[in-house]
């Protein structure tokens, strides 16, 4: 198959490899481009755990600061991983969504012990704030990175679209969902786009497009 990889090329190039091993082709344009937040002043005082909802969140705090010691509760194994790599000696991942996130920090922290440090972008999913406040615990947030949204897709990714070589998209997000769908809401695109594969991350969006509706489901 040939497949579109949407994520930011930062983070695509591992996953790029593994559909080749698997005998895929692969063209990667990436919907959002990733901008780090340098020399944010970050203080810990007070401060039990931190809690980190992706990749880009734990690279920007290790931009960011040397500290390594604190707890670092992660949103999934992947990012752990990533964690551990970068030197965070107390990495616990929740293998899961934001409400995994929230149930591991539930089991592992206690609340009078002090705040968690959310360290992520300016644009979040879930609502961990909520969650986290409502159970009794101090939440704080820093902004690390901002996910800039694609004006187009690139002329690989047109041109395999346009043709009908394209088999499927991997998107990892609703919000990349959304900027995809706006990036193909023309006649020519729309009209080959109804024939591909989406794959993604959650369990169900749907896509209404003027003439077209999808499902994307894993």
């Amino acid at each position: 198959m040939k497949l579109l990889v949407t994520r930011p090329l930062s983070a695509s190039t591992e996953l790029a490899a593994t559909l080749m091993e698997r005998g895929h082709s692969v063209i990667c344009s990436p919907l959002l481009t990733v901008k780090f937040n340098e020399n944010v002043a970050l203080t810990f005082d007070g401060v039990q755990g931190l809690v980190v909802t992706s990749m880009n969140g734990v690279q920007g705090l290790a931009r960011n600061t040397t500290e390594r010691e604190l707890p670092l509760y992660c949103v999934g194994d992947k990012t752990a991983q990533v964690s551990s790599e970068l030197g965070f000696k107390n990495v616990h991942s929740a293998n899961g969504d934001v409400n995994s996130l929230f149930d591991l920090v539930v089991r592992e922290v206690d609340p009078s012990r002090g705040t968690l440090l959310h360290l992520g972008g300016a644009r979040l999913a879930g609502d961990l704030k909520g969650l986290l406040e409502k159970a009794g615990y101090k939440y704080q947030r820093e902004i690390l990175y901002e996910a800039i949204d694609a004006s187009k897709l690139n002329s690989n990714a047109v041109e395999a679209i346009l043709d009908g070589s394209l088999n499927g998209v991997l998107l990892f997000s609703p919000h990349t969902a959304k900027v995809f769908c706006k990036l193909i809401d023309e006649p020519d695109l729309k009209a080959q786009i109804r024939h591909l594969t989406l794959g993604a991350l959650v369990r169900m969006w749907q896509m209404n497009l003027s003439d077209a509706s999808f499902e994307i489901s894993i």
